[in-house]
């Protein structure tokens, strides 16, 4: 709520190529949960009374919000010297490795090197939104 809120007023910009290519992965990872539970596109489409251009839209709108949001979190943990200590790294691999119940070497290796970086940024985001939450005040 409290990141929703800052966005609104924020100018923060963001690339549309990096918004479609969030938008494609939204759209991406929801067709492989539709699959692996035996629907279609189509038949959640009637579900939900929604057409494909409104889908596409919602895929947009969620991949601007996400992109922004980070962008955001971001330059937030930039601004304030968040940083990101080996032991937090660390400790978040050893909690990823343990959830898709691999060895922290087999995950490192798996995600590679620009996946290592991502769980930085996750983790300096996280740290940010803890931050913001910190320095709140109720309006």
């Amino acid at each position: 709520y409290i990141v929703n809120k800052i966005m609104e007023t924020s100018t923060i910009n963001v690339p549309d190529e990096e918004i479609n290519t969030a938008a494609e992965n939204l759209k991406q990872n929801f067709y492989m949960q539709l699959q692996n539970s035996g629907q279609t596109i189509e038949q959640y489409l009637e579900y939900v009374n929604m057409t494909m251009e409104d889908f596409e839209q919602s895929a947009i709108d969620q991949a601007q919000a996400m992109v922004k949001g980070q962008a955001l979190l971001a330059e937030i943990a930039k601004a304030e010297g968040v940083a990101v200590t080996e032991d937090d790294l660390n400790n978040e691999l050893v909690e990823m490795a343990a959830n898709y119940h691999m060895s922290v070497d087999d995950l490192k290796d798996a995600i590679g090197e620009n996946g290592i970086e991502l769980v930085k940024g996750d983790i300096a985001a996280s740290k940010a939104i803890d931050l913001v939450v910190a320095y709140a005040v109720e309006v």
